[in-house]
């Protein structure tokens, strides 16, 4: 390796604490990790069911509530008025409902979340859902976060009706070296179906 232009030769306990550090900041939580971290209260899950667990995630369900997103062909100006979207979306409470093909559904996790500050989580698709169609964006959970889950969901070619309570999504835990700043954004504390929200660090180029 280079230092200061210099090539360095790396002694073996240099290159294993090199590698050492990479595994710890790539790690995943396995099973055992995150039960234990719900058992300690380090990271909270409500309601917790150990049958949702599996070798290095957890399966989260989705609720009765969820959103859906209309064909407006109105123009949304993200630096205009965010305080009114009630003609681009419609709210909706149903324990089973229809996601119909290519339509983009918010709604709203089963489970409550409170994520510690040495941990983040990226939210994924289980396998069955991805081979009927369905697709989700990558999205992910940050340290301090706490609440309800927003899932974004995809429709496939066909209808797909979706029952409350059905693990659809699931998410893998990894650690944060060192702890990060808490969350304080703008959904922190979310329950329910939380809109979008005009962010302050939007700004216009001049």
């Amino acid at each position: 390796m280079r230092v200061n232009g210099k090539v360095v030769e790396l002694e073996q306990k240099d290159l294993k604490n090199k590698i050492d550090d990479y595994s710890k900041r790539t790690m995943v939580l396995s099973k055992q990790d995150l039960t234990t971290c719900s058992t300690n209260g380090n990271l909270v899950i409500t309601p917790f069911d150990k049958e949702n667990l599996g070798p290095c995630d957890l399966n989260l369900r989705i609720s009765k509530k969820f959103a859906r997103l209309n064909n407006n062909l109105q123009t949304l100006d993200i630096y205009g008025d965010f305080k009114d979207l009630s003609s681009y979306f419609d709210i909706m409470e149903c324990d089973e409902y229809i996601i119909h093909p290519n339509e983009h559904l918010l709604i709203e996790s089963l489970e409550y979340i409170e994520i510690p500050t040495d941990l983040m989580a990226d939210i994924k698709l289980r396998s069955t859902f991805s081979r009927l169609g369905l697709i989700t964006p990558p999205t992910s959970i940050d340290p301090g976060f706490k609440g309800k889950i927003m899932f974004h969901l995809f429709g496939s070619s066909f209808p797909i009706n979706l029952h409350a309570g059905a693990a659809v999504f699931k998410v893998n835990f990894m650690p944060v070296y060192p702890k990060a700043e808490a969350y304080t954004g703008k959904y922190q504390n979310q329950k329910g179906i939380i809109l979008p929200i005009k962010d302050s660090c939007w700004k216009r180029y001049d």
